[in-house]
């Protein structure tokens, strides 16, 4: 085992100190894991902020690396990330409805590294961070359900091609996903290796492509209305929050275009 504190040279920031720190810069973080862990990090960072337009950010968060618990974390193959900041810019993991193609983006250079991601739509305890380990290989499996459900996200959020997102790999996700490879002109399906990297490097491309652009009304009527969806409200609240939004965008005094 061996302690780090950066990775490609950014520090590590511990945000779950306190149950309000969460999604700040926290408090300097220094944990252990195994040294070849470690470089497979470093090398995943490196490419992920090569490859995003912001460059590098002032602090990677994380909510832990080794812990004593059975798995990947106890082996000190495992780190949690919750966010990165920059100085204009915040990506936090529980924001996803907010930034999709963002987080999948920076969810599609992670998997080109690391064979488990667990990101927002695995199941409720993952919606506030990734779980990343490299216990399996990169490589694409139809029967992950964890890669499929990235899969049918990326296709329905960065593709524009909607499918249902449930983790089961069928006719409607084959043929969305031979659909948009034609698009981007990988030869090779998802199935081996090559190409499934091939279509995590476009997903990556396309997604951080929209972190200049201004969003669309529509964009952002989608954004409050699924946030509003999935927040833990009673019915009566939701509906409340529905009807001033809609009476914000309605009032003539207000330019949204």
């Amino acid at each position: 085992m061996k302690r780090f504190n950066t990775l490609d040279g950014v520090p590590l920031r511990y945000d779950r100190k306190t149950s309000t720190s969460y999604g700040t810069i926290g408090v300097p973080y220094k944990p252990y894991s195994e040294e070849s862990f470690i470089q497979e990090l470093e090398a995943c960072f490196k490419e992920l902020f090569q490859v995003c337009p912001l460059g590098k950010p002032n602090y990677i968060l994380t909510a832990g690396a080794w812990t004593p618990k059975p798995g990947m974390h106890k082996k000190g193959r495992a780190i949690d990330l919750d966010g990165l900041l920059w100085d204009d810019y915040r990506f936090i993991t529980l924001e996803y409805p907010g930034q999709k193609k963002f987080y999948l983006a920076v969810d599609a250079i992670l998997r080109k590294h690391f064979g488990i991601v667990l990101n927002f739509r695995y199941d409720r305890p993952h919606e506030d961070h990734f779980h990343i380990d490299n216990s399996v290989n990169t490589s694409f499996d139809r029967n992950s359900r964890s890669k499929v459900i990235a899969l049918q996200m990326g296709l329905t959020h960065v593709h524009d091609t909607p499918v249902i997102i449930d983790g089961i790999w069928g006719d409607q996700t084959s043929k969305a996903i031979n659909d948009v490879l034609k698009e981007l002109n990988i030869s090779d399906p998802v199935t081996r290796r090559s190409g499934w990297h091939a279509y995590l490097d476009a997903t990556a491309a396309k997604g951080f492509a929209h972190i200049a652009a201004e969003p669309s009304l529509d964009e952002l009527y989608s954004i409050h209305r699924e946030m509003i969806e999935n927040a833990e409200l009673s019915t009566s609240a939701k509906h409340g929050l529905m009807a001033s939004f809609n009476a914000i965008l309605s009032h003539e005094e207000v330019d949204v275009i």
